[in-house]
């Protein structure tokens, strides 16, 4: 009799058999692609309270430029600083937007929130300031060394006077949170903590820093 040459052999038919048979007693169901879960997304957010009574009110426009950073931090993972430095990332779990471009827009609108500019904007070509604030995200990362470890987040900012083209003040700001957990959501909630306290003392900073 001729065979199909497309047919599975019977020997192969049987070990295929076998297996799903074997599978299915031990209560191991096949997992395809679709069964997978799918990757949790989490956006950075601002969970402070700023106090806004006590800041000054600078008759001044504030111009924010975007935030920038390395390549690794200017991305939507999570990252991860394992004992040994090296740096990994949760794999089913980022962020909805890479953190430098997340700070620039809580910054922006807490800024706003505050009063205590005249006005803040974002930088465009067509933007008419008095100071502009240049911020770099050098680190924001879930630290693992004693875990569940916590988040470490630092950002330096520099203020330039616009007419004058000096620099009048510049300074790295760093927080730190404990997670309650080691996983990916812990990891988020920490970054909102310290982003947040960060954002807060920048913002003071800022306003102090223009009224002298």
């Amino acid at each position: 009799m001729k065979r199909d040459p497309h047919s599975m052999p019977r020997f192969g038919r049987n070990l295929v058999c076998a297996l799903f048979l074997a599978t299915a007693l031990s209560g191991c169901p096949f997992r395809s692609i679709r069964d997978q879960p799918a990757p949790a997304l989490y956006l950075l957010s601002y969970d402070g309270e700023l106090e806004t009574s006590t800041l000054p009110k600078n008759k001044k426009r504030l111009m924010v430029t975007e935030t920038t950073s390395s390549r690794l931090i200017n991305s939507q993972k999570i990252l991860i600083k394992n004992p040994d430095r090296t740096i990994s990332y949760y794999k089913l779990a980022s962020w909805a937007e890479p953190p430098p471009t997340r700070f620039t827009t809580l910054l922006l609108s807490q800024l706003d929130k505050s009063e205590a500019f005249e006005d803040v904007i974002r930088s465009s070509g067509a933007a008419q300031a008095d100071y502009v604030i240049n911020c770099e995200m050098l680190e924001l990362f879930h630290e693992t060394a004693a875990p569940p470890g916590k988040v470490n987040a630092e950002v330096r900012c520099d203020l330039i006077n616009l007419a004058s083209r000096q620099l009048v003040g510049s300074h790295y700001f760093r927080e730190s949170r404990p997670l309650d957990s080691f996983d990916a959501a812990a990891a988020a909630e920490a970054s909102n903590s310290a982003v947040s306290g960060i954002v807060s003392r920048v913002i003071k900073w800022s306003a102090a820093t223009v009224q002298r």
